[in-house]
């Protein structure tokens, strides 16, 4: 594979490459499959817990600077968190990982490291993460990924509970390469044929070893020497620590929406026009919080977002920040289904109020009736709807299965529904985070279909190839 930086380049050079069952695909955790750290979404989740006091976490947060001045070694570093875990049982610490990793972690997976995942499993390599992190860290993301293997530094256990002590030596520098070594031997592969995806210099001593080194998102010694060895060298954007600018960007963003609403009631003030006021929330909203959040849109199918109005607007839902990218596709005369809960949200709650939303109480579906009236009324108005037709966040591109509700309205009010396809808008703000991520995100608008004039059982027909459409495009 020839030195190419660009990771789409990379990417691609991978997936065209000879399908090789066994060989060796290795990863490192922490900035390589995650933004961040693993252990600080442990750190936050006890704290938010109340499972650590303010003096425990001051501890732990002073263990970090101390290692990061290099005051402390980082087996050092790991005694102290075994140290802190005596005397846990070690099912209960799995189940809050487990806990961890759905609220934060997840969320918090790159997806360019998952694309990486996917192209090394279709060609048949053996996936093996390779960490200093300790076993609860990253055993749920290995799960969730697929791993076949995982090599990490282990806590003692006796009886079920944990002993305070590290089990062996942490797999940290020379331990990486050690448990490189002990894969190849356990699988009969060489390491010269593997690949190791990491961000660290400290894990050289496993790159010096294997045939394809590949730095990601490096640090600055490996950045350095990476560029001395002539290693591909990647970076991911499509999840970003908790950092600054983010929290900025997510201040301004808020800013806009306030901003958006203003403008509506100024309109409002000078038409005395519900819907003129609306309308110009809705353009406002899409374009000034798009610029405040740096996000850009490459579409595809432009044309058919004017093709048939009324419509019914479906789209896959994987951020907060997908009312702003459809409200810069949609534009005017829509009206959008949102949770319940964000009724009562400071912000959020009197904005989507005053557009004319409408609320679905998801715990209650003896009012899914009254919903799909009040969506029947805004058809009858000229105005189209927009419908999550998973019914609600994803933490990753992954589809979920679709509820009949949008369809259902669709062939009663007689409008087409119309497909629109959010390839990453998870990249902008993931599930569970609050700082904002500039990001390029990829859209599809697939043509309008006509459910109304068919049978029950072509209907339903009707539904799944739509679904099956959908799928087949969120991954083209």
């Amino acid at each position: 594979m020839s030195m190419d930086h660009s990771f789409s380049s990379y990417l691609n050079q991978l997936e065209n490459s000879d399908p090789a069952p066994g060989r060796l695909a290795m990863f490192d955790l922490d900035r390589t499959l995650v933004a961040g750290y693993s252990f600080h979404a442990f750190i936050f989740e006890r704290a938010r817990q109340g499972l650590v006091t303010t003096r425990g976490l001051a501890g732990h947060l002073r263990q970090f600077v101390e290692y990061g001045l290099q005051r402390i070694e980082f087996n050092q570093l790991l005694q102290q968190v075994a140290v802190d875990m005596q005397g846990m049982a070690t099912a209960e610490v799995m189940d809050f990982a487990r806990q961890v990793f759905k609220k934060h972690l997840q969320a918090s997976l790159y997806r360019e490291a998952r694309q990486l995942v996917e192209a090394h499993r279709r060609l048949g390599h053996r996936l093996v993460m390779v960490t200093s992190a300790t076993r609860f860290q990253a055993q749920p993301v290995a799960d969730f990924l697929g791993f076949d293997d995982v090599f990490c530094t282990e806590l003692g256990a006796r009886g079920g509970r944990l002993t305070g002590r590290l089990r062996g030596k942490p797999c940290f520098g020379e331990g990486k390469a050690n448990a490189g070594r002990r894969v190849a031997r356990r699988n009969g592969q060489s390491l010269r044929d593997a690949w190791f995806y990491t961000d660290s210099a400290d894990d050289l001593a496993l790159l010096d070893i294997v045939g394809q080194p590949v730095v990601v998102n490096a640090q600055p010694q490996l950045a350095t020497l990476a560029s001395e060895r002539d290693w591909p060298t990647l970076k991911f954007h499509s999840r970003r620590a908790l950092n600054v600018e983010g929290a900025i960007r997510s201040s301004m963003v808020c800013q806009g929406l306030i901003g958006s609403a203003v403008a509506g009631a100024a309109t409002y003030a000078r038409t005395l026009s519900p819907v003129q006021a609306r309308n110009r929330m809705t353009s406002m909203l899409g374009d000034m919080c798009s610029a405040f959040a740096g996000l850009e849109l490459e579409v595809d199918g432009w044309q058919f977002l004017e093709a048939a109005r009324p419509a019914v607007f479906i789209f896959n839902h994987q951020s907060y920040m997908d009312a702003v990218i459809l409200a810069q596709l949609l534009r005017h005369d829509v009206t959008a289904f949102c949770k319940q809960e964000l009724w009562n949200n400071p912000v959020i709650g009197p904005y989507m109020r005053a557009s004319g939303a409408i609320f679905v109480d998801r715990h209650n579906p003896a009012a899914a009736r009254a919903h799909m009236r009040s969506a029947a009324d805004v058809i009858r108005a000229g105005r189209s709807v927009a419908i999550a037709p998973e019914g609600t966040r994803s933490s990753t591109e992954a589809l979920g299965p679709f509820e009949r509700g949008a369809f259902v309205l669709a062939r009663k009010m007689e409008v087409p529904i119309v497909p629109v396809v959010l390839h990453n808008s998870g990249d902008i703000l993931p599930k569970g985070k609050f700082c904002i991520n500039p990001a390029t995100v990829r859209v599809t608008v697939l043509p309008p279909a006509n459910l109304h004039g068919c049978s029950r059982q072509d209907f339903m027909a009707r539904i799944g190839g739509l679904e099956q459409n959908y799928r087949d495009a969120l991954v083209g």
